[in-house]
């Protein structure tokens, strides 16, 4: 070799591993634990990808050890031995002990492997993923929602996740979503045994998400292992390419939009070892971490004096549960809002049988109010105030009228306590008249919605093309806009969603200049226009019905 290819050679050489080596985190001293094995939840197999919901009663992870009726024996290998498919398994607290891990049945797990679990902040939805027939389902991401103890149909994420995966992605090693369901951030390669990169995208208001961009703190190294934390801005990952003692790493940032990232932080001592540590997770109210390592559960407590750089922001945790006076859970909807604004903070849903709820946001001084919807009809409000005193766990149990869960209340003044009756959901448009007696129907047409899903889709756009070209063109139209769904799921969540279909489609519409508010009515699942016994007569049943009705008769 001559000397100026070994001086080339030399100069690439020395360009790479100073490119490599370029990163380089803060780490954080030594702390004074000893992390544990969570025996009660490991196997001989893997026991990984962690998701904990903020209140720490819930942990969700993926593990290999089979002993299902569709496992198969042998998927893949890991410590030299034959190991199943992946299924998405989690644990319970129950007075602060875990207990012992329930394997989540189908439709969610199948032979084809699942892994990845994150489960929102209220225990209802878990987002996952599945390789299985993905292409053409729209995966590989994919959620589902529970409703008392059934889960429902696992739903694609679709949009620019799909098309990022189905682009030439094959490999992933982590995915986690933002507590408050809008960030999607997921450890990617090219080969499951060759090095990964993070990337991120963020849920429009349309509810389609945007096509992934790669993070800052992505290294020529290895990134996985990904969590983002309950004030929906710090994250966990993993990695090989920030320097640290061994293997992977476990480093901590903080997103900042878009592909920004703050200063890394390695974790330290003793969580951070030569093997391989990844996968951590974090209960905000106890203090107490978890985390995988070499393909098993571990777990420390912190203590009140922990470095403050390893914690995500403060946080408030709301919870509580929603029963009857018989002690029955009801589903319902739950909306907390800031009332210096009236803007939207976050949102969650009630469990069916157990009426258990939480929510989580960030910890921001000032007034909130906590809007409990059972139904059109009957919806309790309750006050929240957040100041210097208030606890990082606020508990708010709430007993419901059952005459008024069945029965539609006459309008009436807002009652003692907070029970209030809201405004009709039927509005009168505020920037036209109503529509004159002669006014004739000039559109009728239909929007049809995915499978537990309020978001439009580019087709469910398109159907509304002639209605915006008629509302744009004719000052004297009117719009109603009336929402339905499936029998899938509860009455209560089903009227929920039917609500959620309409405000889509209204927001989709003032997007495109109707700049007056329609008439909305949700009807949820009571007026069907075919069977539900068929997924052709579901298809049809999830819907938002579009009338335009104008002015005179040559419209």
């Amino acid at each position: 070799m001559s000397i100026q290819r070994l001086t080339l050679l030399f100069v690439i050489l020395t360009c790479s591993i100073s490119l490599f080596a370029q990163k380089k985190a803060e780490t954080l001293p030594k702390w004074d634990v000893t992390p544990i094995e969570l025996t009660a939840l490991n196997s001989g197999f893997r026991d990984i990808n962690l998701s904990i919901t903020p209140n720490g009663k819930y942990l969700y992870f993926m593990s290999g050890r089979g002993g299902q009726s569709w496992s198969y024996p042998n998927y893949t290998s890991y410590r030299g031995k034959p190991e199943h498919d992946g299924d998405i398994w989690f644990s319970k607290r129950v007075n602060d002990v875990w207990q012992a891990p329930l394997c989540l049945g189908m439709p969610i797990n199948t032979s084809s492997g699942e892994d990845e679990p994150v489960i929102s902040a209220d225990g209802q939805t878990v987002y996952f993923q599945s390789w299985s027939n993905w292409t053409n389902r729209g995966g590989p991401y994919f959620r589902a929602e529970l409703h008392g103890e059934k889960w429902g149909t696992p739903v694609a994420l679709g949009g620019g996740i799909h098309r990022f995966f189905a682009g030439g992605f094959s490999a992933t090693d982590g995915m986690s979503v933002s507590p408050d369901g809008t960030i999607f951030v997921v450890a990617v390669g090219k080969s499951y045994e060759g090095p990964m990169d993070i990337y991120i995208t963020s849920k429009g208001r349309d509810g389609v998400w945007a096509y992934p961009e790669k993070l800052d703190i992505s290294t020529p190294g290895d990134e996985r292992s990904v969590f983002i934390g309950a004030d929906n801005r710090t994250l966990y990952f993993a990695s090989n390419g920030w320097g640290g003692f061994g293997k992977l790493d476990i480093f901590k940032t903080e997103l900042l939009g878009g592909s920004k990232c703050g200063p890394v932080y390695n974790i330290g001592k003793p969580f951070n070892t030569k093997e391989e540590d990844y996968g951590f997770v974090m209960d905000v109210l106890r203090d107490e971490v978890y985390f995988v390592r070499n393909g098993d559960i571990f777990y420390a407590k912190l203590g009140k004096d922990a470095d403050p750089r390893i914690k995500p922001q403060p946080v408030i945790v709301l919870e509580g549960t929603i029963k009857d006076p018989a002690g029955q859970g009801v589903e319902s909807d739950i909306t907390l809002r800031r009332n210096a604004d009236k803007s939207y903070v976050t949102g969650s849903r009630s469990n069916a049988k157990t009426g258990e709820y939480s929510l989580v946001f960030p910890r921001q001084e000032g007034e909130y109010t906590q809007e409990i919807r059972f139904n059109e009809d009957y919806v309790v409000e309750h006050a929240i105030s957040v100041n210097a005193q208030t606890p990082a766990l606020v508990e708010q149990p709430i007993v419901a009228d059952p005459e008024r869960l069945i029965k539609i209340a006459p309008a009436v003044a807002p009652q003692p306590e907070k029970v209030i009756v809201p405004e009709p959901v039927v509005h009168t448009p505020v920037a036209k008249a109503p529509a004159p007696v002669n006014a004739v129907t000039a559109l009728k047409a239909v929007v049809y919605f995915d499978t537990d899903r309020a978001e439009m889709t580019p087709e469910a756009a398109q159907s509304l093309k002639e209605a915006v070209e008629i509302l744009k063109a004719d000052g004297g139209c009117t719009l109603s806009l009336t929402g339905h769904t499936d029998a899938d799921g509860t009455k209560a969540y089903n009227l929920g969603l039917s609500q959620r279909r309409v405000q889509s489609v209204a927001d989709f519409l003032k997007s495109k200049g109707i700049d007056f508010v329609p008439k909305l009515a949700s009807k949820g699942e009571t007026d069907p226009v075919t069977g539900n016994q068929t997924a052709e007569g579901k298809r049809q049943n999830r819907r938002v019905e579009v009338e335009v009705k104008c002015e005179g008769s040559d419209k």
